[in-house]
């Protein structure tokens, strides 16, 4: 694959920001020519699974490859704890801050939105490591082809970083045969799942994670056992105010 890299003669301070999955490796081997102008940041959310440190460590250990890992403020496992379980759904009674929070049924956990999550433990430090490095450009392997992207487009500028998403109009077999052709070692846990293995016990994003569940509860039970403990919290909170919804359906 061809990119004019034309774009790395006009910026000293370049970050790429780096998920561990398949994207960021092929972005990150696509831009081999470029390393040395290139920090590479890895937001540590406090959840990972050794398949996603293999990975890191392997690309942290790679000559020519400056390598950074930032972390949030509070790990996962803390800052659920303290901001509530990440959710597609949303009870109102069920967040913190509301006046209907004192009127909780017993069974009812806090819940927060799987954005506040995301930003909190991965987007918010890899932005403020963005700002510290003082970076005008910042890398993505991000892939307009995926279920979930950013509204961000490659060539936008925003408070003065230029973004640029190397990946844009690839497709999935593209970025598996780039990396296969540059004998990349590709993670072999996507074998079974179809994406990277970000936060482990993560309850958000359940249309897209069943997979990474199953393999989960294969690989690594001790993690498992933690998200199906926090899935039926949610699911006892969730059943409660769908059963609201049903009883004002049948008046």
């Amino acid at each position: 694959m061809y990119f004019d890299g034309s774009i790395f003669d006009k910026h000293d301070r370049i970050i790429l920001q780096f998920s561990s999955g398949k994207d960021s490796l092929c972005c990150l081997y696509l831009l081999k020519d470029y390393w040395s102008k290139i920090l590479v940041v890895w937001s540590n959310a406090g959840d990972e699974m050794p398949e996603t440190i293999e990975v890191i460590e392997r690309v942290r250990r790679t000559p020519g490859i400056n390598f950074l890992e930032v972390r949030p403020i509070l790990p996962q496992p803390l800052s659920i704890q303290l901001h509530g379980l990440p959710s597609d759904i949303i009870p109102l009674r069920n967040v913190d801050g509301y006046a209907y929070a004192s009127q909780r049924e017993t069974s009812g956990v806090s819940i927060q939105s799987i954005m506040q999550c995301c930003n909190r433990l991965l987007f918010k430090p890899l932005h403020d490591a963005v700002i510290a490095y003082g970076a005008t450009l910042v890398i993505r392997g991000q892939r307009l082809s995926e279920d979930l992207h950013s509204p961000i487009r490659s060539g936008d500028i925003i408070d003065g970083v230029e973004y640029f998403f190397p990946l844009e109009d690839w497709s999935e077999e593209q970025v598996f045969n780039y990396l296969k052709e540059k004998e990349v070692e590709i993670p072999v846990f996507y074998l079974r799942v179809g994406h990277s293995l970000d936060c482990a016990t993560c309850t958000g994003f359940l249309d897209s994670s069943k997979d990474k569940i199953a393999y989960l509860k294969e690989k690594h039970p001790e993690k498992y056992r933690v998200l199906h403990e926090r899935l039926e919290s949610l699911k006892q909170s969730l059943d409660i105010e769908r059963q609201h919804l049903v009883d004002a359906v049948n008046i």
